[in-house]
């Protein structure tokens, strides 16, 4: 059976085709329900990842046929930049942005998109580069100013990062993705407390809006962290 889900990997792997996958998977899963095996469980996620890469592939097509329509449209652009960079093709999203924001001089959406690829490259000091070249043209643009908090976060200024989101926050009231941001850092940094009072916010924000499923995950959050809380011994 093992030489039978090798080659049903492997004809995925080269045909890409839902069938391909359909079978390798129920291969895989009949024999693990008879015994977890390394081997086996390591297909398992190899196909599962490649699977993902085929989606996300397609995911790009989908995105640049949007563009088609709504060629400035900043939001498909960012989506398209997070999907190159996850597939690993971050180099074509700094040429293709560098490459508009040479044609774009002064606008300020084209420095915030260059600026959110050398940010999914780890590159923080294009990106502040780039950041603070945006916000001499707009200096109150929230967008840029939340990506200067990503920027100081990734450079290990915590506090001027926190800062930073919050200022971004009150320039967008319509926009919590800087709480969002400030959440999880808190979070990360151990500062539980105050990670709950972000997800207090973001939740009476989607609740304002009655946007129930964000509340929903809001809420779940919530309660995530405020079991951590009491589970966590005091000091």
């Amino acid at each position: 059976m093992g030489t039978d889900i090798a080659a049903l990997v492997t004809a995925y792997e080269v045909r890409q085709d839902d069938d391909s996958f359909q079978r390798a998977i129920e291969a895989l899963d009949s024999e693990l329900a008879k015994a977890e095996n390394a081997q086996l469980l390591r297909d398992r996620g190899y196909i599962l990842f490649s699977r993902a890469r085929v989606t996300m592939r397609e995911a790009l097509g989908w995105y640049r046929r949007s563009l088609v329509l709504e060629p400035d449209a900043e939001k498909t652009h960012l989506q398209l930049i997070v999907a190159l960079a996850a597939l690993g093709d971050v180099e074509d999203a700094i040429s293709t942005y560098k490459e508009r924001l040479a044609a774009r001089p002064n606008d300020v959406s084209s420095h915030r998109l260059l600026a959110e690829a050398y940010l999914r490259a780890g590159d923080l000091a294009r990106a502040n580069v780039i950041v603070a070249a945006g916000l001499t043209l707009a200096p109150d643009h929230p967008g840029l100013i939340e990506q200067s908090g990503t920027v100081q976060a990734g450079l290990g200024m915590v506090d001027e990062a926190l800062a930073t989101w919050r200022q971004a926050a009150s320039l967008d009231p319509n926009t919590i993705s800087a709480l969002f941001s400030r959440a999880f850092l808190l979070e990360r940094l151990g500062r539980i407390p105050d990670a709950i009072s972000e997800w207090e916010a973001i939740l009476a924000w989607s609740r304002q809006r009655s946007y129930e499923l964000d509340s929903e995950w809001a809420s779940n959050e919530l309660e995530r962290l405020r079991s951590r809380l009491s589970e966590t011994p005091p000091t």
